[in-house]
């Protein structure tokens, strides 16, 4: 996951400088600890500490993290949360005012699936 939060609930970014040296961040979805992980072969990211059931940031991979790290530098509102009636999503980015979400898929995806997650939106 691209995001978390601190004690104070405030948002933390994993790229934000000294972030690993923060204790008691937690995942925005589930509230279960999560630490800054950052290598020269893995894109920076939060995972949880302990296998979680939580699937923030579940199967995203360094393509899907750039493409993040490029909205959010850009000023867009990345990994936004949005619950309706019909159930929990997280958009992997939001355009501010006009109503749309971004997701952002590299891997096959069936039209299925596609279409239940545009019509969530």
């Amino acid at each position: 996951m691209f995001k978390a939060l601190d004690v104070s609930s405030q948002t933390l970014i994993v790229a934000t400088p000294l972030v690993h040296q923060l204790q008691n961040v937690v995942c925005p979805v589930c509230g279960k600890n999560v630490i800054a992980k950052y290598g020269a072969h893995v894109a920076s990211h939060f995972a949880h500490e302990n296998l979680a059931n939580c699937v923030h940031g579940e199967g995203e991979g360094a393509w899907h993290y750039m493409w993040k790290d490029e909205f959010y530098q850009t000023g867009y509102d990345v990994e936004l949360l949005f619950e309706t009636t019909s159930g929990r999503r997280r958009a992997d980015v939001h355009l501010h005012n006009s109503g749309y979400v971004v997701e952002l898929q590299e891997s096959y995806l069936p039209e299925s699936e596609i279409i239940k997650r545009t019509e969530f939106y």
